[in-house]
């Protein structure tokens, strides 16, 4: 039995920029991925040098269109009949290395019209950006556990003195966890921003912002998550060296996340969490979700 998704029109993530340039430009076939379970070709427009976001369905006879191909006037020409479609290039953004797509299927204005940019460092800074593929979990899950600080805690290891760190919730969307570690030298504070499906990490120590860890989670279906992770930090660490190290320090926890999420059951809602006063950031996410996007919240939880 099909379930229909009820999205409300906003951006929503869709893929890392440098991916979809490097392996889905002019003369190759477009990469087909689902968002909110509706099936898309992602392709890289070298006239404009920007991403193209299209359904994947041709409108001539409904073949993939993720099996054509893309042309040098930034179409994407069936591999059925080659009947060519074009995108809207309006349609699309590339914030922070990542393509956001502002889907209009259902006619409905968009809720956000800005995604919010992290200009997290403001001398020298690299970026490293990859993906992974979460099966059986959901992403509103996914997201959750980047924003409970208990579970940052508790599962990752940030340890404090007294075991729990000094939380502060403030408006838009941010919390701080500030940290008072066994070196009497060495303070952590951890600022956490929601947004969209974007969830951002800063890490401070003494006060200075060392990196960061900016998570989007792309709601490819109910229980089918793909997650993009944009790691920008100071030139402290050796160039792809550097890269390598704090993406294998990353995939731990991550890996922890994915196995915790696929344990809960599809079926449970929201309601039938019990919070208490450590779930408070947690809750102001979903009750921000929730007035966000009212049409997809019984879908996702």
């Amino acid at each position: 039995m099909s379930r229909t998704v009820h999205v409300r029109s906003a951006w929503v993530p869709v893929s890392p920029a440098h991916t979809i340039k490097k392996k889905h430009g002019a003369g190759k076939s477009p990469m087909k991925l689902s968002i909110h379970d509706r099936p898309y070709a992602v392709f890289w427009d070298e006239r404009t040098d920007s991403p193209s976001v299209i359904s994947d369905a041709c409108t001539h006879r409904g073949a993939s269109l993720s099996i054509g191909h893309v042309d040098e006037k930034g179409c994407v020409a069936c591999k059925y009949h080659g009947k060519k479609t074009r995108a809207k290039p309006k349609d699309t953004k590339v914030v922070n290395g990542v393509i956001w797509y502002n889907d209009t299927s259902l006619d409905m204005s968009s809720v956000h019209d800005d995604i919010p940019d992290h200009d997290d460092f403001s001398g020298s800074n690299r970026v490293h950006i990859y993906e992974r593929l979460f099966e059986n979990c959901n992403p509103l899950l996914m997201q959750e556990n980047t924003l409970d600080w208990l579970h940052l805690e508790f599962i990752h290891r940030i340890k404090a003195i007294n075991g729990l760190p000094n939380v502060t919730i403030h408006d838009e969307n941010t919390a701080t966890y500030a940290y008072e570690t066994y070196n009497d030298d060495l303070s952590i504070t951890v600022e956490n921003r929601f947004w969209n499906w974007a969830t951002c990490l800063r890490f401070f120590f003494n006060d200075t912002l060392s990196f960061s860890l900016h998570f989007v989670w792309v709601p490819a279906g109910k229980t089918m998550t793909r997650g993009i992770v944009r790691i920008t930090r100071s030139d402290d660490y050796t160039g792809v060296l550097g890269d390598r190290f704090l993406e294998l320090v990353n995939e731990l926890p991550l890996i922890e996340d994915r196995d915790i999420v696929q344990t809960i059951p599809n079926g449970r809602q929201w309601k039938d969490d019990r919070l208490g006063v450590e779930d408070a950031f947690l809750k102001q996410f979903r009750d921000w979700f929730s007035n966000t996007y009212p049409e997809s919240t019984d879908y996702y939880v």
